[in-house]
């Protein structure tokens, strides 16, 4: 792929991933939209570097932000339960990538942090744990891409990260004003 080309692919992939964080911040639907777009981009971009089972998961991702774009702010605890047994089949695929070493432990860890935090995000009761999943999800993807010699794209994920901080502070803002108010 020309380096041009390539260049520009890791900063649409980068601000697509950071405008789904930055919108799930704000409780905003757009947030899911970005996060479908994100995982459909960035399945092609993990092939494209070699980091060929985080396109796999990249599709876990995908198939978290379409649920959470079907319950935003509708939040049904018969199809969580089911969409969690979907995600834990998808977790223990990754978990035998991983021991079959077609997987890092980065990787994983990456790959069950992105699924499972965003997975959190769709529960208001658990949005916290989704937000600190995300925040260490970044930090092992830029751990990762770096080691790929992707810079550029491990900066953007410290961006991303941040965003995900910011939800995290807010979640527990949220969190300390509605227990205040009991």
């Amino acid at each position: 792929m020309n380096l041009n080309l390539f260049l520009i692919f890791t900063v649409v992939v980068s601000l697509l991933s950071l405008f789904n964080k930055v919108f799930l911040v704000l409780n905003k639907r757009v947030g899911w939209w970005f996060g479908i777009l994100t995982g459909m981009v960035a399945m092609v971009y993990f092939y494209i570097i070699g980091l060929y089972i985080l396109t796999f998961s990249e599709f876990g991702f995908l198939l978290v932000n379409v649920y959470g774009l079907t319950s935003h702010k509708n939040f049904n605890k018969n199809l969580n339960k089911k969409f969690s047994f979907v995600l834990s089949i998808i977790s223990a695929m990754l978990l035998i990538f991983f021991f079959k070493n077609f997987l890092t432990i980065i990787e994983f860890l990456s790959s069950i942090s992105f699924i499972w935090g965003a997975f959190f995000l769709v529960d208001e009761n658990k949005k916290f744990f989704g937000w600190l999943m995300l925040i260490f999800a970044h930090i092992f993807t830029c751990i990762s891409a770096f080691g790929k010699g992707e810079v550029l794209f491990s900066f953007f994920q410290i961006l991303s990260g941040t965003a995900a901080f910011w939800g995290l502070i807010l979640s527990l803002k949220e969190k300390y004003k509605c227990e205040h108010n009991k």
